[in-house]
């Protein structure tokens, strides 16, 4: 059966349970018979008996929480009492049906397919009730707040916009500029020097034209105060102050003697950058800084304010701040002369100690050289000596491998050399014995007898094997007395008549000379 969803049913489960019209139309759609009568009593039902099915379901699917029901003084009262009889007489039967819908809720929550058959799900979707008439004033002052503080903000905003706007836009543009170089700073210093000069005159201290950096760096290596002026030509006491008190003899005189001066127009980067770390409110500006630490060092040290001065000021106030800044301040340049001092010492100490170890490590290095060289030298020295050594016994060796070549060759040619023949004999070839007498080098006298027809191999054979103390050379050649004639060894198959002639060995006697054939 279709649910009815009429107005007034709707208007009626509205205004007694105090639920909204889509959550009474869903509790019309969990009767059976779609009347108000079901429908508020199993909303009633469902929160006097704890909400069972209603926390089941929040609990496992996550619905929302059902409203408590209002006091039963402040329930409206139905028109039609039967109805309110009904609700009371069917309790129970509501108790049980929400019971059971109370574990529908908790299929419903866990995730099941679908309800169980005939059985019908409480509601587990049902928001909490209209805003109470308390709860509307509260909203009703929270907007009403909120409301007035948009609009003075927004009315503040429009009175501060463009002043505030152009002061981040300038603010902003100076933090987000480039640092300054050394030659933009210097430039700059010089550029303010040029101007005061031509402008108030150049009686006045004398500024170091350089960076502000710098300028720091020299005030702590003079063991001295930096007093900085930031000049702006727009302030209306800058121009009196300049030359009433900066151009004053006695004052230049006082800081050209006591202290390092810098100047630098705020326009200029590094001179605005100073005056936004000095948080300056107002010109014109002298400020005596020191510059602790070490004065070599990249980093110098801290930067500490000792003195300073804003507004128009006479030149005797001037050199009274200063001196008795000298006098508060003058035990931080008393240390810093003593650090000097001492890093001073600590210098020469490191300089000789360094020039100490270098000589001795140059000592050190002398004479490793020298033993280098000494061993090096020894190491030549054995070297030549083992290769003499070595060279002398290769050299006795060869001599006596020659030595022993020459005796077995001498002795082969003796062995090998034909019998002499007798005195008055013939060859078989008819030739008669001719005698031949070889004068030595050891200044002997060696005689044989050949025939005439003996070759000239045989010759040398004989003179080959002459013994040892004769000193017959190892290359030797025969000669003849006179006529002088070379009887040449490469002739060997020569006969001794075809190589000395005829009317030589006829003579029965030949005399030869043995010459060292190596010369």
């Amino acid at each position: 059966m279709a649910p009815s969803s009429s107005d007034a049913s709707v208007g009626e489960i509205c205004a007694i349970c105090g639920v909204s019209s889509e959550e009474a139309l869903h509790l019309l759609s969990m009767t059976e018979s779609h009347s108000v009568n079901d429908a508020v009593d199993l909303f009633f039902r469902t929160q006097e008996n704890g909400g069972a099915g209603a926390s089941a379901g929040g609990a496992s699917g996550g619905g929302g929480n059902v409203s408590p029901p209002p006091p039963s003084s402040s329930r409206p009262d139905h028109n039609n009492n039967t109805q309110v009889g009904a609700i009371h007489r069917r309790s129970a039967a509501a108790a049980a049906a929400a019971s059971s819908g109370g574990g529908g809720a908790q299929q419903a929550g866990a995730g099941a397919a679908g309800p169980a058959a005939g059985t019908n799900n409480p509601p587990n979707n049902i928001r909490h009730a209209p805003a109470t008439v308390l709860g509307l004033g509260v909203h009703a002052v929270v907007v009403l707040v909120r409301f007035t503080f948009q609009l003075t903000g927004t009315v503040v905003g429009l009175a501060f916009r463009l002043p505030v706007l152009r002061t981040i836009k300038r603010v902003c543009a100076r933090a987000l500029a480039p640092p300054p170089t050394h030659a933009d700073g210097a430039a700059a210093a010089r550029a303010f020097v040029a101007n005061f000069d031509s402008k108030f005159g150049t009686t006045h201290p004398r500024f170091i034209a350089d960076t502000y950096t710098n300028a720091l760096r020299q005030a702590r290596r003079s063991n001295k105060f930096l007093v900085a002026y930031l000049h702006c030509a727009r302030h209306p006491a800058t121009d009196s102050f300049c030359r009433e008190t900066m151009c004053d003899e006695t004052l230049s005189a006082f800081l050209d003697d006591g202290f390092v001066v810098w100047g630098g127009d705020v326009d200029a980067p590094e001179a605005f950058a100073l005056h936004n770390a000095l948080n300056a409110t107002t010109f014109p500006l002298l400020v005596a800084l020191h510059l602790g630490g070490n004065a070599g060092a990249r980093n110098g040290g801290d930067v500490v304010e000792v003195w300073r001065r804003v507004g128009p000021v006479t030149p005797a106030e001037v050199i009274q701040g200063l001196a008795e800044a000298l006098e508060r301040f003058g035990s931080r340049l008393d240390a810093d002369r003593q650090a000097e001092v001492a890093r001073d010492f600590d210098r020469q100490l490191r300089a000789e100690q360094d020039a100490e170890y270098e000589r001795a490590a140059a000592a050190d290095r002398a004479r490793m050289e020298a033993a280098e060289a000494a061993r090096k030298e020894a190491a030549e020295a054995k070297a030549k000596v083992e290769a003499e050594e070595k060279a002398k016994a290769e050299a006795e060796a060869a001599e006596a491998r020659r030595v022993e070549e020459l005796a077995t060759r001498r002795e082969n040619a003796a062995a090998a050399l034909p019998d002499e023949p007798a005195v008055g004999t013939e060859s078989p070839g008819g030739a008669k014995v001719a005698r031949i007498l070889v004068r030595t080098p050891g200044g002997g006298r060696k005689e044989r007898r050949f025939f005439s027809d003996a070759s000239v191999g045989d010759l040398y054979a004989w003179v080959d094997a002459l013994p040892t103390d004769e000193k017959v050379p190892e290359a030797f050649r025969l000669v003849t007395s006179y006529p002088r004639k070379i009887i040449d060894a490469k002739n060997s198959e020569q006969s001794l008549v075809d190589a000395m002639g005829a009317d030589v060995v006829s003579g029965g006697q030949v005399a030869l000379f043995i010459e060292d054939a190596s010369e």
